[in-house]
């Protein structure tokens, strides 16, 4: 099977050689080949949600409200997600830079958005005629509000996009007095401010600090070396005093934390819930409410209670048997010694390389050797590829290295999707298939899997977020 995801890869290099380098921007956008047009793409962008407000505010009380509230959506996630995931991921502090200012400028503009009155009127007034259509249609009324073409263009997933758009405007403050949705907008804006200021602490090098191993030996806090330390340094006595400065490190979003949580739950009350983790579960999760999720997770931890327990017995023992080789001759030994927390990286990668050594024993080959062709990037991404063909038969893709100016750091590898029946011939070069989806299309299309990757944050408090 990998030797199949390899072919896939086979003529990687050449993928692209009708594209010229310049042709795109990060991303993939042509517009987007300098910090500054990030902004120039937000203002654009809120030009274009003006007018669609402005076109909502006009418009008849049906489906055509929904529609123009998705497209709003679209158009502000478009630009936003791929702002957040610049601000996270990108290599360049300008890039960064500029990528936060636009999360910032549209994160205060969808908490204004959040709370137009105008607009949600409308989509109020819209549900409220279908209401009385359907009274209507029951009692057989000749009274029907709603032409036929316009209900029968209310399909059941319509209907539960402008619940759902209605109840997240609810959540935003849209029903409570003046100064309360001036102070819940002020609150929205604050919730996106630290968790961007958070997820920019724990990339930062400077913020991170770092440790003295020993003599000249300094690593900085940051995951990679962190992990590094905890699942290869023999010593217990260093992964300790890594573990536990690792787990301050940043010093500086303890404050953040705390002023977050604060300012969240005055928000969650606003909204009229007991707490913040009540008002998400409400409006963005299936579960409806925390106890659904704690419930959920209870029961998986009984499901893999035995499974684990007999892991973590596994690792005891082999923790027992490094102490029992270190005690003087004629000391008592130990057949179990309980875990720490900077013992379960350490010993769980000796455990696997003795299974790696058993396998070997056994003629199979090393688990890591064994492996390593699955999870690679390239095999990773062919597997998606040809997970998309099977699940969307009418769906080609494409998988190329990024040009000059596309990715965010050296290596980049770009997937495109599109539809193979607007292919022109089955010889269609990448830059023609590309061109079966509009511009806005493809970059919403990278910008929004590049975030669900990278983005280490939920930065995003405001609701009206269809994409």
């Amino acid at each position: 099977m990998a030797s199949k995801f390899r072919s896939v890869f086979a003529s990687f290099s050449q993928a692209n050689s009708a594209v010229h380098s310049n042709t795109f921007g990060l991303f993939g956008n042509p517009r987007l080949k300098r910090p500054d047009d990030f902004l120039a793409i937000c203002r654009e962008t809120k030009e274009r949600c003006n007018d669609l407000l402005r076109r909502i505010s006009i418009c008849p009380a049906d489906t055509t409200v929904v529609q123009l509230m998705d497209d709003m959506s679209d158009e502000l996630c478009r630009t936003y997600d791929a702002a957040e995931c610049c601000r996270t991921v990108h290599s360049d502090p300008y890039w960064r830079q500029a990528a936060t200012a636009v999360c910032h400028d549209l994160g205060e503009y969808l908490s204004a958005v959040n709370q137009n009155v105008v607009m949600y009127d409308k989509l109020s007034q819209s549900l409220d005629v279908l209401h009385r259509s359907r009274m209507a249609l029951e009692s057989k009324s000749s009274s029907f509000p709603l032409s036929r073409g316009q209900f029968a263009r209310w399909t059941s997933e319509t209907e539960l996009v402008a619940v759902k758009l209605r109840q997240d405007m609810r959540q935003a403050g849209i029903d409570l007095p003046d100064e309360s949705k001036r102070r819940m907008q002020e609150l929205m804006n604050l919730g996106n401010h630290y968790a961007a200021q958070f997820a920019r602490a724990i990339t930062d090098p400077k913020a991170l600090g770092s440790y003295r191993l020993s003599g000249s030996n300094v690593i900085t806090l940051d995951p990679s070396s962190v992990a590094s330390i905890l699942a290869r340094n023999p010593d217990p006595d260093t992964r300790r005093l890594v573990c536990l400065a690792a787990g301050q490190s940043p010093g500086s979003n303890r404050k953040v934390l705390e002023d977050m949580l604060k300012y969240r739950h005055e928000m969650a009350r606003f909204a009229g819930f007991r707490s913040y983790a009540g008002m998400k579960a409400a409006g963005n999760s299936l579960a409806g409410n925390p106890h659904a999720v704690k419930s959920f997770l209870g029961e998986l931890a009984e499901g893999i209670r035995g499974r684990a327990d007999r892991e973590v017995k596994h690792l005891e023992g082999l923790k027992a048997r490094e102490l029992n080789g270190r005690l003087h001759p004629g000391s008592p030994s130990s057949s179990t010694a309980s875990l720490d927390p900077w013992d379960v990286d350490f010993f769980m990668t000796k455990a696997e390389a003795q299974a790696s050594s058993s396998l070997r024993g056994e003629g199979i080959g090393s688990r890591s050797a064994f492996s390593v062709d699955y999870l690679r990037l390239e095999s990773v991404l062919a597997g998606a590829a040809a997970l998309l063909r099977q699940v969307f038969p009418a769906v080609d893709v494409t998988l190329r290295p990024a040009c000059s100016g596309e990715g965010w750091a050296p290596g980049v590898i770009r997937m495109d999707l599109y539809s193979s029946s607007s292919s022109s011939s089955s010889s269609s070069s990448s830059s023609s298939s590309i061109s079966s989806l509009s511009e806005a299309q493809l970059w919403s299309l990278e910008a929004n899997a590049v975030a669900a990757i990278y983005n280490t944050s939920s930065s995003s408090s405001s609701s009206f977020s269809f994409s």
